[in-house]
């Protein structure tokens, strides 16, 4: 599987820009032979909006964004504000190559006092098939408590796929968590991340792909990059863990 990782400034609430950045990017990918092109943390509207409103899944943005994925024939995974009646999440959206919805997931590890005060958090976890390979998405935060990344290796995943908005202090989670999280559970994990400041917020860069090894396939630097690399098979050969962990969310929000 090849996969591209779209490292950029947020959008900012600037949403024809933010279509403009998923359309260059999934045609390079189409150019590039690429399965999947993954996007930061709600990428639409952009992370540090004010008054984040958020659109439903049959709304302008998913139905815009499929046609593009149609157009590239290209799969994405993207960020976005999901409203759902009265309540918003953080979600990853999954949409195939012909532009069919294939998942989404609800972020569950909200960050911090802005994140608990705009988002509900989600509960379930979710797998999609693609390029033959089966493949689970979390949110940023999500993937620095090991046992969310345990829960979707238990539910077959060997890929996971995590759009991200971290910012400086935390680099320490590019550098380390990720290839941890690989690592001990023999999987590959994608971390994509914005670049440059907005508002308040600089984050730090530093996209990366982390083998099954947990060594980086690739790493992005500090600016605008677009990651691109093949995703290696982990092989039959490989023990996954299959242990029980008990689920400590409620001790961590």
């Amino acid at each position: 599987m090849r996969l591209a990782l779209y490292q950029g400034p947020s959008p900012a609430g600037d949403i024809p820009a933010a279509f403009e950045a998923v359309g260059l990017t999934l045609a390079a990918s189409s150019a590039a032979g690429v399965d999947v092109a993954v996007f930061p943390e709600v990428f639409l509207p952009g992370y540090n909006v004010d008054d984040i409103q958020g659109q439903a899944l049959d709304g302008d943005w998913v139905m815009r964004l499929a046609d593009l994925a149609r157009s590239a024939g290209v799969a994405l995974v993207i960020g976005l504000a999901e409203r759902d009646g009265s309540d918003v999440y953080n979600t990853a959206l999954a949409i195939g190559s012909d532009g069919a919805v294939l998942t989404r997931f609800r972020k569950i590890q909200l960050f911090g006092a802005r994140e608990r005060g705009i988002y509900k958090p989600g509960s379930d976890y979710v797998t999609f098939n693609l390029a033959g390979r089966t493949i689970g998405l979390l949110v940023c935060y999500d993937v620095e408590f090991p046992e969310h990344v345990r829960a979707l290796v238990r539910k077959g995943a060997d890929v996971i796929l995590v759009p991200t908005a971290n910012m400086k202090p935390f680099d320490n989670v590019n550098r380390y968590a990720v290839q941890a999280r690989a690592m001990e559970n023999a999987i590959t994990v994608a971390y994509c991340n914005y670049c440059g400041v907005e508002g308040d917020l600089e984050y730090i860069g530093a996209s990366v792909i982390a083998g099954h090894e947990g060594d980086p396939l690739a790493m992005a630097g500090p600016g605008p990059t677009l990651l691109i690399t093949d995703i290696p098979a982990t092989g039959d050969t490989l023990e996954r863990p299959t242990d029980h962990l008990v689920d400590l969310r409620l001790i961590h929000e």
